[in-house]
């Protein structure tokens, strides 16, 4: 088994040598810490003992003393640092050398435990980093930011916790990071995968309205799986919210980084408010303030700014912006959302975000139902009139011992009802009473004739029937009418009740929305 050979083993035992790792919080220390394990303990005099077998070199060396000096502080990013730096020597090349300074151009490879990477182009840059497109070994794209390491502690150490925060936790809405290492004596990175647009590119473009809600509710998800672990963000915006092609589903990117301090920020807005401002137009009150306290409710209020950037494309100022009811009335709603997020005191903005969800869908709920109540309170009240039916007798015919009326409009059965049946006063010859009437086909009555019977009385039943069918027609329209009354007083009570409950479940949202 040569050097290499072994080498490459303990290098593919450092993932479980990575669960060892213990949190320890007393004696001066809290940390992760592995120093006194027994496996990593055993693992490092193996290590060791492979590199005493190769020509020293700075790099060996600097291994060597890592080791030699772990004591609890910083044992993770020293055991890091040498699991980086022993993946180097693979074959005894080293594809960038740690011991130098390495520039970064296309076609530049770097190497972590487990992969290497070749640099293709720069595709952003901000802050204190730089971020290049990569293919891996398989020949996946992906994304690698990287952040030279003669930048402040305290930059450099939001640069770890950025990492490790996204390594160790999981949802769809954070940034995951795949891997992570060091490219010479100059640059730290990890990398990342490689998406397709950000949402200021969205926001360029144009966002459909129906679209904005699923993406802003997708931001919020992210800020609160962070927040409820205690990480705070601090420098949401467009550019640090990422896409997959097709997608819009939000990944929010950039954590645990703020590309300036509280402190130099406050004096950048205080001395170049001109030619600087736009770098911060997404920052709270309380970031631009000396010694601002951020809170997680900063984060909301850029959320709140985003959210109505996406409708309008402008950033809302603090007196005078655009609304989004008046670009999309359909989500006039989210005005009032947007202006309980962007309060300027941290305190007053509304959160956390499970009541901004439970609000804005108390909003939306209010906003259908005012356009219920306006529907309903429009609605014609007047009486429609009936239907226009007026029959009359037409033609008057003898077939088979009935004397027939010809109507000029069919038979109608409620109307024939009334006709012979209804109590109403009129004048029948005895024996051929109103009972007595037949419906006969579409449009026929019928009254039943005795057998030799005069013409006088003839005469006087058509004479009779013809005023019933008169009579008839005003009773029918009466009755109609009455009808119609009733049903439209019936549905006018039911509108009143249907606009009282709507406005008392309004009510009663407006209450709760107070006590949030």
């Amino acid at each position: 088994m040569n050097d290499n050979t072994r080498l490459m083993e303990l290098i593919e035992q450092i993932p479980d040598i990575r669960t060892r790792f213990k949190y320890k919080a007393g004696d001066g220390i809290s940390a992760n810490v592995i120093h006194k394990d027994p496996e990593f303990i055993a693992w490092k005099n193996k290590v060791l003992v492979e590199l005493e077998k190769r020509p020293m070199t700075k790099s060996i060396e600097d291994i060597q003393q890592i080791f030699s000096k772990m004591n609890g502080w910083k044992d993770e990013s020293d055991f890091e640092e040498i699991a980086s730096r022993i993946a180097t020597m693979i074959d005894g090349e080293e594809v960038v050398d740690t011991v130098e300074k390495v520039k970064l151009k296309k076609g530049v490879e770097v190497i972590t435990a487990f992969n290497r990477y070749s640099l293709n182009k720069q595709v952003g840059s901000g802050g204190n980093g730089n971020v290049w497109s990569a293919t891996d070994k398989d020949g996946e794209n992906v994304a690698i930011k990287f952040i030279e390491r003669d930048n402040s502690e305290k930059v450099l150490k939001r640069f770890k916790n950025e990492t490790f925060f996204c390594i160790t936790h999981n949802h769809p809405n954070i940034l995951p990071i795949l891997d992570y290492g060091t490219a010479g004596m100059n640059y730290i990175f990890y990398v990342m995968p490689l998406y397709a647009k950000t949402l200021r590119d969205y926001i360029k473009e144009g966002i459909k309205y129906d679209d904005v809600s699923v993406i802003f509710t997708g931001i919020l998800k992210g800020l609160n799986y962070a927040h409820k672990l205690g990480t705070i963000h601090r420098d949401i915006k467009p550019e640090n919210i990422l896409f997959d092609k097709d997608s819009l589903e939000p990944v929010i990117a950039d954590f645990g980084i703020a590309h300036f301090s509280e402190e130099n920020l406050a004096t950048i807005i205080e001395t170049r408010r001109t030619d600087r401002m736009a770098n911060f137009q997404y920052a709270a009150p309380e970031q631009r303030k000396r010694g601002g306290v951020t809170l997680p409710q900063t984060d909301i209020y850029a959320a709140a700014l985003i959210l109505n950037e996406m409708f309008t494309g402008e950033i809302a100022q603090a007196s005078d912006y655009k609304k989004i009811g008046e670009i999309a009335r359909k989500y006039s709603y989210l005005d009032e959302l947007f202006v309980r997020m962007f309060r300027q005191e941290p305190s007053e903005r509304l959160y956390p975000e499970e009541v901004i969800f439970t609000e804005m869908q108390a909003l939306a709920d209010k906003q259908k139902n005012e356009a219920e109540i306006k529907r309903l309170r429009s609605l014609a009240i007047s009486i429609q009139k009936p239907e226009d039916y007026n029959p009359h007798v037409v033609a008057i015919k003898y077939e088979r011992g009935k004397l027939l009326f010809e109507l000029d409009q069919p038979v109608n059965e409620e109307w024939f009802q009334i006709i012979a049946y209804a109590s109403y006063s009129h004048t029948a010859v005895m024996g051929y009473e109103t009972s007595r009437l037949q419906k006969i086909g579409q449009n026929m009555l019928a009254m039943p004739m005795r057998l030799n019977e005069t013409k006088s009385t003839i005469e006087d039943v058509v004479k009779y029937v013809k005023e019933w069918v008169v009579m008839a027609n005003n009773l029918y329209k009466n009755r109609v009418l009455q009808r119609m009354e009733q049903e439209q007083r019936d549905k006018e009570q039911q509108r009143l009740e249907e606009i009282r409950e709507l406005e008392q479940e309004n009510e009663i949202k407006d209450f709760l929305s107070s006590l949030q």
